[in-house]
């Protein structure tokens, strides 16, 4: 009894292993471009650092 469940809980592992590293189904046209973030932010600073990182980060 003790060896069956043993063996059960290695295939559902092993299955689980399995489809966590599968591979994706994306394609490269939806990574591509232009990417928009929001960020939010109490920081009275955060504007001026938003700024500098987006000039340094074009794309986003």
């Amino acid at each position: 009894m003790r060896r069956t469940l043993l063996a059960a809980g290695a295939i559902v592992a092993s299955a689980a292993l399995l489809a966590g590293c599968g591979a994706g189904t994306g394609t490269e046209d939806e990574s591509s471009g232009p990417v928009t973030l929001q960020m939010w932010s109490w920081d009275p600073s955060m504007p001026e650092i938003a700024k500098v990182w987006n000039e340094s980060h074009p794309d986003i």
